[in-house]
């Protein structure tokens, strides 16, 4: 099991950004977000930590 670097829950199956693993409900969730969508600003944030992570690293 992964802890999921979105929803913070242990998951079995999903995939991962360099080494930050994201549960597969979290990635169907965020390919079907519309940018009016309130998540979609959620999911801009998580990922620019992605983002911070790689460039701290």
């Amino acid at each position: 099991m992964h802890k999921c670097h979105l929803c913070d829950q242990s998951q079995k199956e999903g995939l991962y950004i360099y080494n930050l693993y994201i549960c597969n409900s979290c990635e169907q969730e965020m390919l079907k977000t519309q940018p009016e969508d309130p998540n979609y600003q959620f999911f801009v944030n998580k990922l620019r930590r992605i983002r911070q992570h790689l460039i701290n690293s």
